[in-house]
């Protein structure tokens, strides 16, 4: 199944040609429950912004109230009703990223082809009033953001853009700069607001295929490892876990025959 251009967003020529050979990984911090659900139904849940995102800068045509020329101040209905997305990164690890999403310690590290991810979400969603992208963030100051939510070409730009387009899916893709460390990109679902079921789409996606490894947070022991470990390999998950190295100790190999010299007086 081949992949539109207009399917990702905002990506780089070369993340664009490393995508394209499958070569760009994507990453995701699951609650352990979460991913468990996940391998054994292999479906992803992606949430409406509208009732699940706090950030009053994210999705913000669903929050703010434009002010017209007329005087008048209006809400722009039902804006948002057919957008779902789920937050990923190109950030492989981070201290920060496992204290934010794994703040129990027992954060799954999903590590996915993104390619395959999008390749094969794509067949469920063939209908013309539906489609899903997958759009890199971009990361602007407060600022930035209110005046760009402020331009006249951006607001015609997306509001005349029917809601299951790219120019819809799109608003979704800005977010203030303070967050730039989580280098976040977005599986976005657009739909026309007469498909939408709920404020939770589900979509089937192959975890044997998708995912290229997981790793389970590097504050745990090694005897809550193997547990964890066990666990999902019950649920049903084959490939590879790996127990984050970022805080294991260093093993210093100088490279000098002898320590010996350390402990010479000069004479």
């Amino acid at each position: 199944m081949s992949i539109s251009d207009r399917q990702i967003i905002h990506f780089t020529e070369a993340e664009e040609l490393s995508f394209g050979r499958n070569e760009l990984l994507i990453h995701r911090i699951f609650p352990f429950e979460r991913f468990i659900d996940f391998v054994r139904h292999e479906q992803l849940s992606l949430v409406k912004p509208s009732v699940y995102w706090q950030d009053p800068y994210e999705n913000p045509l669903n929050r703010e109230i434009i002010e017209s020329d007329t005087g008048r101040r209006l809400r722009i209905p039902h804006f948002d009703e057919g957008l779902f997305a789920q937050c990923w990164s190109l950030c492989e690890e981070s201290d920060a990223m496992w204290r934010i999403y794994s703040s129990d310690r027992r954060g799954v590290l999903v590590t996915a082809h993104a390619h395959t991810l999008l390749r094969e979400c794509k067949p469920q969603f063939e209908s013309p009033l539906e489609q899903v992208y997958l759009g890199k963030v971009r990361y602007r100051s407060c600022e930035e953001l209110r005046c760009m939510l402020e331009s006249r070409d951006f607001l015609r730009e997306v509001l005349r853009a029917p809601s299951y387009s790219p120019g819809s899916a799109s608003v979704l893709l800005y977010k203030r700069d303070s967050f730039a460390h989580e280098q976040e990109v977005r599986l976005v679902l657009s739909r026309h607001v007469s498909e939408v079921p709920g404020d939770v789409a589900q979509i089937k996606v192959p975890v044997d295929r998708v995912v290229a490894s997981v790793t389970l947070d590097p504050r745990i022991s090694a005897e809550e490892f193997e547990r964890m470990s066990y666990l999902i390999g019950k649920a049903g998950f084959a490939g590879s876990i790996k127990h984050s190295p970022l805080y294991a100790k260093p093993i210093l190999a100088p490279a000098i025959p002898s320590l010996d010299w350390l402990y010479q007086t000069d004479h």
